[in-house]
């Protein structure tokens, strides 16, 4: 495939330990990435304790040295570096615990050569060789985790709801309207934002699953007890908040696990999607870009909408049926 190289692409690798496992995720990345004009490293340190160490380190693999001295969470580390940087097609969001065998993140890059495309994550596995990260099914948990690393489903390229942030290519065309991360989210649920928002404005979000890295889950965050004791003691209030963030700006977790293919249907030539839908914010925001996205993965299927808003789906062009909540129905995924 020869793909036009959209210029150097920004990646942005925040960092609050910094040390072997920063180090690590820069070497194996210009190891798998070697032509370095087509990269601009940029590691950002947020406000953690060893500044020196990690402008060294960075230094040492041709990155670009950011220092925060106050520890202000993944948003707003990660805008720090996205504004540092001029407008351009696509920047990568790169987490320090991720570490490469392959240049994932060549393949990463050819996905935006469709305009439609403002977001796309790729394929991780543990260090133990299973899948961390396989895509994101609607109700926001990763798909195929656990699976062997070569999984059939895991390995194909496909528009997906979400996709993690750990290593998270985003279009310009989406930084130009929203200018980075929302900061009200402290430390997670940022990436499922960015997606949804992806999904309103009616652009796609795109996983790659010929493309794969390592990600050492939970590193970045501190797993033994002397990390987690040397990281901020907020880092748990932000997380619950960041969760309860989501639920407010997108309406319950719950509720959107609320995919059916009900094999058993009284026409047996024609299945159909039954998507049973709340009340909620996200609604107004996703109704055609969510309808369209079922649309194409069923295009053959009937494609009802159990919801109690149902104002909100009437006249969409690609529902078929809308209807109210069967209480007895059985919502799978």
């Amino acid at each position: 495939m020869t793909v036009n190289w959209p210029g150097t692409v920004p990646v942005i690798i925040p960092t609050y330990a910094g040390g072997p496992r920063l180090a690590r995720c820069l070497r194996t990345f210009r190891e798998h990435h070697p032509q370095r004009d087509r990269w601009e490293l940029v590691v950002v340190l947020d406000g953690g304790p060893d500044w020196e160490g990690t402008e060294r380190i960075a230094k040492d693999y041709g990155a670009r040295f950011i220092g925060k001295t106050r520890n202000s969470g993944f948003a707003k580390t990660v805008n720090t570096g996205i504004r540092a940087i001029a407008q351009c097609a696509v920047k990568i969001l790169l987490n320090d615990d991720v570490y490469f065998e392959t240049g994932a993140c060549e393949r990463l890059v050819e996905a935006f050569e469709n305009p439609d495309i403002w977001v796309a994550g790729i394929r991780l596995l543990y260090p133990n060789g299973t899948i961390q990260h396989g895509g994101v099914s609607c109700d926001f948990w990763h798909r195929s985790v656990g699976k062997p690393a070569d999984d059939p489903e895991a390995g194909q390229d496909r528009d997906d709801f979400s996709v993690t942030g750990a290593l998270m290519g985003l279009s310009g065309k989406l930084l130009a309207k929203i200018e980075g991360l929302d900061e009200t989210f402290g430390m997670s649920w940022e990436d499922a934002d960015l997606c949804m928002q992806t999904n309103a404005f009616g652009k796609r979000v795109r996983y790659v699953g010929t493309a794969w890295a390592y990600h050492e889950e939970g590193g970045t965050r501190g797993r033994g007890e002397a990390e987690k004791a040397s990281r901020s003691k907020n880092w748990s209030a932000w997380e619950a908040a960041g969760a309860k963030r989501f639920e407010e700006k997108w309406g319950p977790r719950a509720d959107w696990k609320n995919t059916q293919l009900l094999e058993a249907s009284p026409n047996p030539v024609k299945r159909r999607v039954v998507l049973r839908r709340a009340a909620a914010m996200g609604d107004v925001l996703l109704t055609t870009p969510f309808a369209k996205l079922m649309r194409q993965r069923h295009p053959t299927e009937e494609l009802i909408v159990e919801t109690l808003c149902s104002t909100v789906y009437r006249d969409n062009p690609y529902v078929d049926c809308v209807t109210s909540p069967k209480r007895d129905r059985k919502s799978v995924v």
